[in-house]
């Protein structure tokens, strides 16, 4: 999620962060257990064909906090970022175009920005939790609709063709027990269309644990199914786009456990989403006290390719390198892809992946990646 702009309590921070909060790798590299270079499935690294440098946008203010972008049909970007509430346009070759949003109530204006996805051909979703809102903009940058999603949302996710699948936010969540032992709540998973309205209910789903590491379910639609994650297994189940059960596909590395300093890694990364380094700390604090499960999940998080694939993020916080394992449609793995470094990911394609890093110097970069093929 984007930035949290101190608005809230500590308190609600710290509940808001753990139901929504992914957790990509970060800091340096460590060897992870249950990762491997290469397992029969072929084992492929992604090239960087585009690299943005958040500091140089040509008198535009520098990325704050780069959430989530897409890659329109003639290349454009559009990169949304969270600290500063706005979305930036790029052409194929990298040049800034415009900047569009800031902070305020009105049309293409928000007041938190932790999400967004193309959800449309050549259109950027930008979810508001905070205004309670979803504002649709074209690749030109211009706001085309608002629309609001049903109840109360903790996890949004959408295809590409603008089915929405919606995890409520559960009812009484308490702050995380210092034992580690709370429980794993609960909440209704909606399927629910471009236009904000309920097409399907899927039925109660295991929403999260409150807690750092704690295991959260995870989704990705894709145009003909929907792909569901708890996190219990290696394994995703699958739904059709009314909400019945179809079956389920292997994904993920099973039988992890995790280490200090995996753990540590990941409540620094999730620090990292509130403003005041005060209040980072204070976080950071708070859920040191909380032990560490001993398991470690077999994905942290899933993506929708955008051809009845799914992707999964397997690689571990800290680790260095970025890895998404894949299975087709039809059950077929597809190759592991692999990325140098910690990226943050946007969006996945057939034959790429947009996401953004922090170089050395803490500087936030947008790049694309792209398999080798397509690369040339």
């Amino acid at each position: 999620m984007g930035l949290l702009r101190n608005r809230m309590p500590l308190r609600t921070s710290i509940t808001l962060l753990l139901s929504l909060t992914a957790i990509p790798g970060c800091g340096e590299r460590r060897d992870g257990p249950g990762i491997t270079a290469g397992d029969g499935r072929g084992d492929g690294g992604l090239t960087k064909t585009l690299d943005i440098e958040g500091k140089s946008l040509l008198g535009e203010p520098p990325f704050e906090m780069p959430i989530g972008g897409a890659v329109a049909s003639d290349g454009t970007l559009l990169v949304a970022d969270g600290g500063s509430l706005s979305i930036r346009l790029f052409d194929a070759s990298g040049d800034l175009i415009r900047s569009v949003g800031r902070e305020g109530a009105g049309p293409g204006e928000f007041q938190s920005v932790p999400w967004a996805r193309q959800c449309g051909v050549d259109s950027l979703f930008v979810w508001d939790p905070i205004a309670a809102r979803v504002t649709v903009l074209g690749k030109e940058g211009q706001v085309s609709r608002q629309f609001r999603l049903p109840g109360n949302p903790a996890l949004v996710e959408c295809s590409r063709r603008g089915l929405f699948a919606v995890i409520m936010h559960p009812k009484d969540v308490r702050m995380p027990d210092p034992s580690g032992k709370g429980p794993r709540y609960s909440s209704p998973m909606l399927l629910v269309s471009a236009q904000g309205d309920t097409v399907a209910a899927v039925g109660e789903v295991p929403a999260y644990e409150n807690r750092p590491m704690g295991k959260r379910t995870r989704v990705a639609v894709s145009e003909s199914v929907v792909f569901v994650g708890t996190q219990d297994s290696a394994f995703v189940q699958i739904y059709s786009t009314t909400g019945v059960a179809n079956g389920a596909l292997p994904i993920g590395v099973a039988g992890r456990t995790t280490a200090p300093a995996i753990y540590e890694a990941a409540i620094d990364q999730m620090s990292m989403q509130l403003r005041v380094a005060s209040e980072r700390e204070a976080y950071k604090a708070f859920m040191l006290k909380i032990p560490m499960p001993g398991y470690l999940p077999p994905y942290f998080e899933l993506f929708s390719d955008g051809a009845g694939g799914v992707r999964a993020l397997t690689s571990l916080p800290g680790e260095g390198i970025t890895r998404l394992d894949g299975v087709a449609g039809d059950g077929a793995p597809l190759p592991v892809w692999t990325m140098p470094g910690d990226v943050r990911i946007f969006e996945v394609g057939t034959d790429y992946v947009l996401g953004s890093y922090e170089d050395a110097d803490g500087v936030p970069h947008v790049a694309l990646y792209r398999t080798g093929d397509a690369a040339r």
